[in-house]
């Protein structure tokens, strides 16, 4: 998995060699995470720290919140559809859990009875919080 790629293209104006299919970011202290490809965006967020950062949700504390949004119809993230596309939320998941799987410090720590949310889960938890 490639961790890093050079910007200088784009600053030259033009395309890398092989741009990346997606993109993934954390955000730890708040235990949510996103990868983002070309069409789609997928949140995950575990709704059990209250965020106090300006950036409350709509659904805040407590419980998991998992959305979907259609880069190409709604660029500016205003409809969920993760409930319209299960297969698409389940490929993103997928990718999600290939990146922690491949990056996370305690990965061969993950433990194997777990759902796909339950596992991204396990990774967003912060490791300063007791079990």
């Amino acid at each position: 998995m490639q961790h890093g790629q050079s910007l200088r293209p784009y600053l030259e104006g033009r395309r890398p060699p092989k741009p990346r299919e997606s993109i993934f970011s954390e955000y730890l202290w708040a235990e949510e995470a996103c990868v983002r490809t070309h069409r789609w965006k997928y949140a995950h967020a575990t709704g059990v720290r209250a965020r106090d950062d300006g950036y409350k949700t709509d659904n805040p504390t407590p419980g998991r919140t998992i959305r979907l949004w259609d880069q190409k119809a709604d660029p500016g993230e205003f409809t969920d559809v993760a409930g319209k596309h299960p297969e698409v939320v389940a490929e993103l998941q997928k990718l999600m859990l290939t990146r922690f799987r491949s990056t996370h410090p305690d990965a061969p720590n993950e433990p194997g009875n777990l759902d796909a949310s339950e596992a991204i889960e396990w990774y967003l938890r912060p490791r300063d919080r007791a079990a």
